[in-house]
């Protein structure tokens, strides 16, 4: 919802108070959300899906934080575009170092095309995956698959396990579209401490995904 829910300020500063990093989709850069997370203590890369001219010309897209400075960001936008409204979806890319360790972690961050028929969302994951499969260190791949069909559900996991990524079982229900899950986590080389779905946060139509990891 871009932000207009009448608590989503108060959850999103809850939820992003003790977080290193935070994905997130819809990112609606208008004034208010400009100074919201100005106001997180994160550093934000926005990958800019298109400009919304409603109300201004105010960029949507996806958005990485973090508590520590990235060493390299790189961006996808989708081949295939939303129908009628004609825009795409992007992928973000975040990279940084870890303490004590040679490799970097590297942070997808994706809003899949949604309004598609399957090949063209597996175009979307296929693109990604070029990217996330070259990366010899740890990583993190999640966001909004918009996987509302069988077959969508089943090309993404696929296409994750092929290059090594292991789906995180959360506990909670994210959110769901005709019974299939739309939001999900792939990491490779870390461990889940913990992984849950907060059930009282209404700041948006999807939950919140909570993670803690270790390498």
């Amino acid at each position: 919802y871009k932000g207009k829910k009448a608590s989503f300020a108060k959850d999103f500063n809850t939820l992003v108070m003790d977080k290193d990093l935070v994905l997130v989709q819809e990112g609606y850069l208008n004034s208010s959300n400009q100074l919201l997370l100005q106001n997180t203590g994160l550093d934000y890369f926005f990958a800019t899906s298109f400009l919304d001219t409603k109300y201004g010309s105010y960029p949507t897209g996806v958005s990485t934080g973090s508590r520590a400075k990235a060493t390299g960001v790189i961006w996808q936008r989708s081949f295939y575009r939303e129908p009628i409204i004609k825009t795409p979806k992007m992928t973000l890319f975040t990279s940084y170092k870890l303490y004590g360790q040679s490799e970097e972690l590297l942070v997808g961050n994706i809003h899949g095309v949604n309004f598609v028929k399957a090949y063209k969302l597996r175009h979307m994951l296929d693109q990604a995956a070029k990217v996330l499969g070259k990366h010899p260190g740890p990583a993190i791949f999640g966001g909004d698959f918009n996987t509302w069909t069988k077959t969508k559900l089943n090309n993404l996991n696929s296409v994750m396990k092929k290059i090594g990524f292991v789906k995180v079982k959360f506990k909670g229900n994210p959110k769901a579209f005709l019974g299939k899950p739309l939001d999900h986590v792939f990491i490779k080389n870390l461990k889940v401490l913990e992984a849950i779905i907060p059930s009282d946060i209404f700041g948006s139509d999807h939950k919140p995904l909570e993670l803690e990891l270790s390498i």
